[in-house]
């Protein structure tokens, strides 16, 4: 064999090698490349998915309380023998003679809101006399109304009356003490300051003890005094 024909050969050796090398190398390197490949004949199988977090279960809010709504104080109770007293002149507001009802009136406006409860059950009878009613429903207008203050110094309680048209003040025991008629300008507010009562809008000044308006503050540009002992309609209950 020559030497050319000897390199040839080797020359094509070597190039069989390298080539069965590089078939060899190729499957190794794609299962590199793609590390999920499963066999042939390899069941597939779904990926499990991470398991969702449990959720606590809401705490139940604390429920809110209704606001109490603001009780009036309870009126002042008679005692027994107020409570028969006032049962009789309740009965004398039919009497035949007009004197009689008329100091039955009277007394039971000076019992103030001891009488109230009586009062209030006889309005509730069933056929009463329309004399006893009427009556009874006067009474009533004059005592306390919700808008009122009281003199920490004497316990006297002012209040506005019926449709804001009068002020009324009662003593400790619940008895009327004094009413006084404001006419047409009437009533909204009340303050009381050194034994005198301001009625507000009106402007009227009234003494506390007495229930005499003593000066008038229109439109707070200046006060008009009356004199003493001036009144408008003051009605005393004492």
């Amino acid at each position: 064999m020559s030497v050319r024909a000897y390199r040839a050969k080797l020359w094509l050796s070597a190039g069989l090698v390298a080539a069965l090398a590089a078939a060899t190398a190729a499957p190794a390197a794609g299962k590199a490349a793609n590390p999920t490949s499963r066999p042939a004949g390899a069941t597939s199988q779904p990926a499990t998915r991470p398991a969702k977090p449990v959720k606590k279960p809401r705490e139940p809010k604390p429920s809110k309380r209704p606001k109490e709504s603001a009780k009036a104080a309870p009126a002042p109770q008679p005692t027994p023998e107020e409570a028969k007293e006032i049962a009789a002149l309740i009965e004398r507001l039919g009497a035949a003679d007009w004197k009689v009802r008329e100091e039955a009136t009277k007394k039971l406006m000076a019992f103030g809101l001891k009488a109230k409860g009586a009062l209030e059950a006889k309005a509730k009878t069933k056929d009463l006399d329309p004399e006893i009613a009427s009556r009874i429903e006067l009474v009533l207008d004059e005592l306390p109304g919700d808008k009122s203050v009281t003199d920490a110094a004497s316990g006297i309680t002012v209040s506005i009356g019926d449709k804001g048209t009068s002020v009324l003040a009662h003593n400790k025991g619940g008895r009327m003490i004094w009413k006084t008629m404001l006419g047409g300008l009437g009533a909204k507010a009340l303050k009381i300051s050194a034994g005198r009562v301001t009625v507000e809008p009106a402007g009227y000044v009234i003494d506390l003890a007495t229930g005499k308006i003593t000066a008038i503050n229109r439109n707070q540009g200046g006060i008009i005094r009356l004199g003493v002992g001036a009144n408008l309609n003051a009605v005393q209950r004492r």
